[in-house]
């Protein structure tokens, strides 16, 4: 068989590596959302610590009151109001507003209040309501908008509202995001690697060694160089490895046995068809030794025609289940009743002294090939009758299964020497003359329909199989 490759990029070693990046870029957008979010909030505390510095500037340059004695007394309004301008030029803010403890307030408004288009509320450290703003910033390319922060001071006194144009913050926020993108993507690829290097000598490199290993044992399962050599390893990996040696010890013995077999499975053919010459010559001979005037001759030759005709069944017996000719089967769709009610007629005319029942549903349909229905039912039967029981029953119902027929007899069982052997070929023949192959066939031609064949009970008042037989789909 040809070694069959993955396709590249469909590998085992491929997707390990794509999925590594893609859950760690996952994690790394989840780091991204709240930082890009921080970063906005930054921008604006950085924005009220200037205010801070700059209030008192306003405060102190604008203009005067003679009873506070300010230096803004000595500028005029123009100059006051010259002088708030150049300061909110350099901050790069429209403008703003605080309201001090002493609820005086001071405004540097030069065009009077700004029309806002967002607001950022600078309250708490969760940077999870600043997420979406700066998202929402960071991918608006449209023209500039004007953003109002409102806050408090660091000592909590003062509120402030800044009013500025959101470009500039826009332009951060994308710098900020490419960074973070950049640097994310390095990251994720050294993880990548190392993880991928990581799980691809732990688990890839051995998977694909036992692939090959299986590969090369499906070729030539009997070459002892294409049986895998397990690992010292005590992981899950060793525990497969040296399981897999062990299955393909197993088939490569058991390959090698069924070889053997055929091979004398041949040459017992041969020998059966010698055979059978040789006892059918037997046979005629003893045919004509029945009419010898010796009455002793006479008297031997039934009984040395029997031995030869046990002997020509046995050796056409052994034949038939070395090639399995026995085993064809094709179920079909079937009425129980049908089946059994015509082998029941045939038991009648054949034993007319036992005691015939036969009971189940009219209409009960299974999985049935009636030649071989009608050849482990006829075996079951003629066993339990030449061991003499007077009666037979057949019954069958409907299980979850399918189809359950039950066969019980009141002979005197199954001897209890036999009973281990009794599915075994050759082995648990019940009668001293048998060969052995009748339940083994019987349990192979109801497997072979799809059903099994079981001992349900046997003792001195009678013994009872039952066919497990598939319903129809």
């Amino acid at each position: 068989m040809e070694e069959t490759r993955p396709l590249t990029g469909r590998g085992l070693s491929a997707k390990l590596l794509g999925l590594t990046l893609a859950f760690i870029m996952l994690a790394e957008i989840l780091v991204f959302l709240p930082s890009i979010g921080r970063a906005l909030q930054v921008y604006g505390e950085q924005a009220v610590i200037e205010l801070e510095r700059g209030a008192l500037a306003f405060e102190v340059l604008g203009p005067g009151d003679e009873e506070e004695r300010t230096i803004g007394g000595n500028f005029s309004s123009q100059q006051a109001l010259a002088l708030q301008m150049q300061l909110l030029d350099e901050a790069g803010w429209l403008a703003f507003a605080a309201r001090l403890p002493t609820n005086r307030s001071i405004l540097a408004m030069p065009s009077g209040v700004p029309a806002e288009n967002r607001v950022v509320q600078l309250q708490g450290l969760n940077p999870l309501p600043y997420i979406g703003a700066s998202l929402t910033m960071t991918l608006d390319f449209g023209p500039s908008k004007t953003l109002r922060f409102s806050g408090v001071t660091r000592d909590g006194s003062t509120q402030v509202d800044i009013w500025l144009s959101d470009l500039p913050i826009r332009a951060e926020l994308r710098a900020y995001a490419v960074r973070i993108f950049f640097i994310s993507l390095g990251i994720s690829i050294f993880a990548a690697a190392l993880v991928y290097l990581s799980l691809r000598r732990l688990i890839v490199r051995p998977i694909e060694r036992l692939r090959t290993s299986l590969s090369k044992f499906a070729d030539a399962p009997q070459d002892p160089r294409a049986l895998i050599q397990p690992s010292t390893r005590r992981d899950e990996i060793g525990f497969i490895e040296a399981e897999t040696r062990s299955m393909q010890e197993t088939i490569a013995g058991t390959l090698q046995q069924k070889e053997r077999l055929a091979a004398l499975g041949g040459a017992v053919a041969q020998v059966n068809h010698d055979l059978r010459g040789m006892l059918s010559t037997a046979l005629l001979l003893s045919d004509s030794l029945e009419s010898s005037q010796d009455p002793r001759v006479a008297k031997a030759a039934p009984v040395l025609a029997n031995s030869i005709e046990r002997a020509v069944e046995l050796c056409s017996a052994t034949l038939k289940f070395a090639k399995g000719a026995d085993m064809a089967v094709d179920a079909q769709p079937m009425k129980v009743s049908a089946a059994v009610d015509t082998l029941a007629e045939e038991w009648r005319a054949r034993w007319p002294s036992v005691r015939l029942t036969v009971e189940g549903p009219a209409n009960l349909t299974a999985l049935i090939d009636e030649t071989a229905l009608h050849r482990v039912l006829d075996n079951l039967a003629r066993n339990a009758v030449e061991a003499g029981s007077p009666s037979l029953e057949v019954r069958w119902t409907e299980e979850e299964t399918g189809v359950e027929l039950v066969l019980s007899d009141s002979g005197p069982g199954i001897p209890a020497k036999v009973q281990p052997d009794l599915f075994i070929p050759f082995k648990g023949s019940t009668k001293r003359d048998g060969t052995g192959l009748g339940i083994p066939n019987a349990a192979e031609l109801i497997e072979a329909m799809g059903g099994s064949l079981k001992l349900i009970k046997t003792d001195p008042e009678g013994t009872t199989f039952a066919l497990n037989m598939a319903a129809p789909a």
